[in-house]
């Protein structure tokens, strides 16, 4: 009979799930920047056309940032928290208070 470690990784392997989302969210980010200077490109040069086209995809960009960054708050705050209750643990003794 062999005794095995507990593991720290997640059993449902939801921290590489948490990391796409961040990853998306930052990339995400960055072409909302990339697409607003698009944009600025756009109507600069007078293509009225064009600038209209980049407004729509710098909307389309934050709106997908914001519920990538919101999708991977959540997750986080749904997570259960690390540490482990213990009865005799001098932090919830009456003694401290």
């Amino acid at each position: 009979m062999t005794i095995r470690k507990p593991s720290s990784r997640p059993a449902s392997g939801s921290s590489r799930i948490r990391r796409i989302e961040q990853w998306a969210a930052v990339a995400l980010a960055m072409a909302t920047v990339a697409s607003i200077g698009g944009f600025v490109v756009a109507l600069a040069g007078g293509f009225v056309g064009w600038a209209v086209v980049a407004a729509l995809v710098v909307i389309v960009v934050l709106v997908a940032c914001i519920l990538a960054a919101r999708a991977g708050h959540r997750r986080r705050l749904a997570e259960p928290r690390g540490g482990v209750y213990s009865p005799d643990s001098p932090t919830d003794s009456d003694d401290y208070r």
